[in-house]
């Protein structure tokens, strides 16, 4: 196994409070809603201008086809109006919402002629990020430890949540101890820097409800901002 594989593995047992091979097999899979990541996800041009050593959405290979939109309030949208009846047939319910797969707003956009640049307000997406269905691969995207030359350390002004400081000192890896400093800030230095884990009991509430007909477990929960972005990592029931 490569070092920074293996380094890796024990840093999410760190944050999972147990090794991966104690979890159940199953499909795992990394979801993230961003309240500014819409239409723009539909686009051609999506992660062109991705930053290398942010914690940017970007920077992750976006699945499309089997992301969800959240369409209950697509009537509102000019450019989405005409097709409010196709969308409609299309939906179903997940959690809170109503729910259309990726690959049918695309085929709806494409059949209507509609650019999602042009579309000045978009409905909510919950991107899925293409992972391989393991739960090391789903870590992998959720924390940006997809390429070892990319990480990131905690802003000077940022405080790292107390407990997390002390159990991710167990990291050997300087630069990767860092980066994982950088994901589990206060909930207060979160709101500006980095990311406030929370935790791996978090319940998909808010937007992440839109994941029940999946029969989606949380395995693990990052919020961003004040409020403004979150990652799950789950386990799947059923495939998306």
């Amino acid at each position: 196994m490569p070092a920074f594989e293996e380094q890796l593995r024990d840093a999410f047992a760190i944050l999972l409070g147990r090794p991966l091979e104690a979890f159940p097999e199953g499909t795992y899979a990394t979801f993230h809603w961003d309240d500014e990541l819409r239409a723009e996800l539909f686009s051609p041009e999506f992660g062109e201008d991705a930053d290398p050593n942010e914690l940017d959405p970007r920077r992750w290979q976006v699945d499309v086809q089997r992301s969800l939109v959240l369409v209950d309030d697509a009537s509102e949208v000019d450019q989405l109006e005409p097709m409010a009846d196709a969308l409609d047939e299309l939906s179903f319910v997940s959690g809170d919402f109503e729910v259309v797969r990726g690959r049918d707003m695309l085929t709806l956009l494409g059949a209507h002629g509609v650019d999602p640049d042009e579309i000045d307000y978009f409905v909510p997406v919950i991107l899925r990020v293409r992972t391989d269905g393991t739960l090391f691969d789903a870590l992998r995207a959720a924390t940006w430890t997809m390429d070892e030359g990319a990480l990131t350390e905690p802003d000077e002004d940022a405080e790292v949540d107390g407990t997390w400081a002390e159990r991710l000192s167990a990291i050997a890896d300087p630069a990767l101890r860092k980066h994982f400093a950088n994901l589990c800030l206060d909930a207060h230095s979160a709101r500006a820097y980095g990311a406030w884990f929370a935790g791996t009991t978090q319940p998909l509430n808010s937007f992440g409800s839109a994941l029940e007909a999946f029969g989606a477990e949380a395995v693990a929960t990052w919020e961003f901002g004040e409020g403004q972005a979150t990652t799950w990592v789950v386990r799947l029931k059923t495939d998306a």
